[in-house]
């Protein structure tokens, strides 16, 4: 194991997260974030306003269709009324009107609870149409910021990154793989030299004590897997 070789690239790919971190972890980071989540809301309202729209534009086509039947249906019944009819066949007629003009009722009813529906909906879908733009401004603004830090500190970023890939290919594939997983769990230092005290060998990272099998993998290796943290743990020669 070449020792010098990974604890290198150890040490460079801690400074490459904190460079990192001052571009991911910025006030204007946390904002863009805010930004995209608070307009992903306003574009789910607005898509819900848009949907309830349509349905109210369908049930007001429903509706005007509806009334002109009905209009057309009283004109039919009015028309087929005459003075020869019997009291029977007027009293028909009445009570055909009366639940014509029942139906109609019901339906004015439904299309003004429908109109204030309406209403509401033009009112949220421009709230939110306006809390939209707002949004896109302040997204604008700190990426803005954003892109000037990031110019600021890419030349650097690049520098680390350029140096971790040269030094990887002289790393153990299996070590590096168990280190990538570490950090990408965010686990640093992934690498920690073994502690030594008069009886036993233990993790410096979670103190652990290790096993008679991983003192044996340290001692014949060089380097074993800590069994608690899962951190690489070495020992110098």
């Amino acid at each position: 194991m070449k020792l010098d070789k990974l604890l290198e690239y150890q040490d460079i790919d801690i400074k490459l997260r904190r460079q990192l971190d001052v571009v991911e972890r910025s006030e204007d980071a946390k904002k863009i974030e805010q930004a995209k989540n608070e307009f992903a809301a306003c574009r789910k309202t607005v898509e819900e306003s848009e949907k309830a729209s349509a349905a109210l534009l369908e049930f007001f086509a429903s509706g005007k269709k509806y009334f002109e039947e009905a209009q057309k249906r009283m004109e039919s019944i009015e028309s087929a009324a005459s003075s020869e009819d019997s009291e029977e066949d007027i009293n028909a007629i009445i009570a055909d009107l009366d639940k014509l003009k029942k139906r109609l009722g019901e339906m004015e009813g439904k299309i003004s609870d429908k109109k204030n529906r309406a209403e509401g909906v033009v009112k949220t879908y421009a709230a939110a149409s306006e809390r939209g733009r707002k949004i896109r401004d302040f997204h604008a603004r700190a990426k803005e910021r954003q892109d000037v830090l990031r110019g600021k500190i890419e030349p650097e970023i690049n520098r680390l990154k350029a140096r971790l890939k040269e030094l990887e290919p002289e790393i153990e594939p299996e070590i590096m793989k168990q280190y990538k997983s570490l950090t990408h769990e965010r686990i640093y230092p992934a690498f920690v030299e073994v502690y030594r005290d008069d009886k036993t060998f233990s993790c410096r990272g979670c103190g652990l004590a290790l096993s008679q099998t991983n003192s044996s993998a340290l001692s014949g290796k060089g380097y074993c897997v800590c069994e608690s943290c899962r951190r690489i743990i070495y020992k110098k020669q």
